[in-house]
């Protein structure tokens, strides 16, 4: 078992595949890694957890048995992990990892949802998946949510909004469960052309600071959006932008987002 544990968690297109591979490559004190196989269920374990299908003990066996191999093959000191599939599993993180510390990543749902968008997640083999598999994306009928649409009734977009809703409101708990080892950050501070946030960030998980990583973080786009897709706020019905907000609008104002209809 490492010496210290840092898991970074988030909806999924926050940068927390490029922290990683900085991270890595950045420290040769630092294992650190996005999704580590064996992963994909997770996905689906964490979103069964959040809907009530999935007890405690059940989440936590499955987690230990996920990374007891990867955890005994670690050399290096300090192991990140980067996986925004085990927002479902804060419970299990302590019995797996140790003493964990948390990093919370969010991102302004008015730049997320278009980035999920153009990365295709409603595409290919994920659109399969989001209609096949009933905990690929948990879904309103599955929780108590303020919204009483049902997933078949919403637009992309929307079904976007409720992600971004329903996975950072399970995230907020983390910060009564882990206390100082749990940190929220802002997408736009640490991926600002200043890194206005890194320096925090290095601080709290005990790291130097590093003008490697800077540079990479300032240059290197990983994991970046294919592209292919042309979505942007603006293009999004109006009346789909006023219930994004109106549903997103608390939880945005809290984590320092203004919540007007401008990107």
């Amino acid at each position: 078992m490492p010496e210290k544990v840092v898991v970074i968690l988030s909806t999924g297109r926050t940068g927390t595949a490029a922290l990683a591979h900085f991270f890595n490559t950045s420290y040769d004190n630092v294992t650190a890694l996005h999704e580590p196989k064996p992963t994909r269920h997770l996905r689906l374990l964490s979103n069964r957890a959040v809907a009530g299908g999935l007890s405690p003990a059940a989440a936590t066996r499955a987690l230990a048995l996920s990374r007891r191999r990867l955890l005994n093959s670690l050399t290096r000191p300090i192991y990140i992990e980067s996986n925004w599939y085990l927002y479902g599993l804060l419970d299990a993180l302590r019995p797996v990892f140790g003493k964990p510390q948390v990093l919370h990543v969010v991102r302004d749902p008015r730049t997320f949802i278009p980035s999920y968008l153009n990365y295709g997640t409603f595409r290919g083999l994920k659109w399969l998946a989001t209609n096949l598999l009933p905990y690929w994306y948990l879904r309103p009928e599955q929780t108590r949510s303020r919204t009483a649409r049902r997933w078949s009734q919403m637009t992309e977009p929307e079904r976007l909004a409720f992600h971004w809703h329903a996975v950072n409101r399970e995230l907020d708990r983390a910060a009564a469960l882990f206390g100082e080892d749990y940190r929220r950050m802002r997408y736009e501070d640490l991926f600002d052309p200043n890194a206005t946030a890194l320096g925090e960030l290095l601080q709290w998980i005990g790291l130097p600071d590093s003008m490697k990583l800077r540079e990479q973080m300032r240059s290197d786009r990983v994991n970046a959006s294919t592209g292919r897709g042309s979505a942007k706020w603006q293009k999004i019905d109006a009346d789909a932008r006023g219930g994004i907000l109106e549903l997103c609008g608390e939880q945005m104002e809290r984590y320092g987002y203004a919540g007007d209809d401008t990107d």
